[in-house]
């Protein structure tokens, strides 16, 4: 196998069909794992809720619109900067001062993509896996 290769070493299934050990409905009794889990049970990440019920992935959204609200703002303000610059743009071999407007807000944009950073992501939701 070459190093170049893109294969990934596991795959994670991502239906609850193939989890073998997963608890069974009987073993779900929430005063039971209290009790067990006794002074280990952390609160902050674990819930003895079902994830349907968890209200905690409600902001998920939110949080996105406002990265993307912010993200649009830093480009705005890259595309404001990039317009107070005076640079003499030249066509290879050209003179400095026959660039058309279009040639300019092209390079422009250009810059823009260049300094920006774009950030791309996707939710999974691997609850199935790790709830029974």
């Amino acid at each position: 196998m070459k190093a170049s290769n893109t294969v990934r070493p596991y795959s994670l299934a991502l239906t609850k069909d193939h989890y073998h050990y997963s608890p069974r409905p009987k073993h779900l009794d929430a005063k039971k794992l209290m009790k067990l889990l006794g002074s280990s049970f952390d609160p902050f990440w674990m819930s003895v809720k079902s994830r349907r019920g968890n209200k905690s992935h409600e902001g998920l959204t939110l949080l996105n619109r406002d990265l993307a609200a912010g993200a649009m703002r830093s480009r705005r303000k890259l595309w404001q900067e990039s317009q107070r610059l005076d640079v003499a743009i030249s066509p290879a071999g050209g003179a400095q001062g026959n660039v058309t407007e279009a040639a300019r807000a092209q390079w422009r944009q250009r810059l823009v993509e260049v300094a920006s950073c774009p950030l791309t992501s996707w939710w999974v939701d691997l609850g199935a896996v790790f709830w029974p």
